[in-house]
């Protein structure tokens, strides 16, 4: 039978061995300790950073709609129709969640504007230097550049169609309809407004969406208009708005008047490339 006992030396290393797992294991528990201190800290920061983003959020938003629209809500109403359209296009979570970002705050700019104009044009580069002092609000910083951009390509960086961001082409037409809503234009002459712009200024995909969301109010039946989609058109309509494809070329002028031929070409581009989805005819 083997003997249990140990010599001397093999003592003293085993003992050594123990003390050396001891200050291995304190070293462990220290790290863990430190990793909990700083992990609280880092969650400390992260609320207290998401709190200053908000409140810069809130303020810039109440100041910019008091001092430019003389209107504590505007932008917070330019924001609720944005995200409509957003959610008609059937866009995730996060695009939305921007869309109403950027349009509580698309009127900051013209704070800092000398000459506010009509309402429709926003100076967004007066207002990027405050976003980006804010970690959450820096993200959309970028975007916040393109708010002037125009769909034509007539703004000021010559961005064109779809090379502008969806979530710019939506605000931008959101705070084009609540302007002109704003200063009591009539739904008529709001049409006028949005069919004059749309192609040049605005997306025509995006005004044909205000346009689906305003039939859903039930907005149109008064003055004898109504949107209805392509599959709809019969011979005899007369064009209330104009006939965009998807991708933003005119394909009819409003004011023209609908015959079996003239259906076929829209149906058949449809197939090819896509009309959008909203058209309004006169409904005599």
């Amino acid at each position: 039978m083997p003997s249990l006992l140990i010599d001397k030396s093999e003592y003293i290393m085993l003992k050594d061995s123990h003390k050396k797992l001891d200050e291995a294991m304190n070293q462990v528990g220290n790290l863990v300790a430190e990793r909990k201190k700083y992990s609280a800290f880092a969650e400390s920061f992260k609320k207290k950073a998401k709190s200053d983003n908000l409140a810069a959020l809130e303020t810039l938003e109440l100041i910019s709609s008091l001092i430019v629209k003389n209107d504590s809500l505007y932008s917070k109403k330019v924001a609720f129709f944005a995200k409509l359209v957003g959610e008609e296009l059937k866009l995730g979570l996060s695009r939305i969640n921007k869309i109403e970002v950027i349009s509580r705050l698309h009127l900051g700019g013209l704070l800092f504007a000398v000459n506010k104009g009509d309402g429709l044009v926003f100076y967004p580069e007066k207002v990027v230097f405050i976003l980006e002092k804010f970690s959450e609000l820096k993200k959309i910083a970028k975007y916040f550049k393109e708010l002037d951009e125009c769909f034509d390509g007539s703004g000021p960086n010559s961005k064109t169609g779809r090379n502008v961001s969806i979530e710019i082409r939506i605000v931008r037409t959101a705070a084009f309809y609540y302007n002109f809503y704003y200063k009591n234009f009539t739904i008529n002459q709001i049409i006028e407004k949005l069919n004059f712009f749309s192609g040049k200024a605005l997306d025509p995909y995006c005004v044909s969406i205000v346009f689906k969301l305003l039939q859903k109010k039930d907005l149109f039946s008064a003055i004898k208009v109504k949107a209805v989609n392509v599959d709809k058109l019969e011979p005899g309509m007369v064009l209330k708005s104009a006939v965009f494809s998807k991708r933003g070329a005119m394909l009819l002028p409003s004011g023209t008047k609908l015959d079996r031929k003239i259906i076929d070409k829209i149906i058949s581009f449809d197939l090819s490339e896509s009309v959008a989805d909203t058209i309004l005819i006169l409904n005599n």
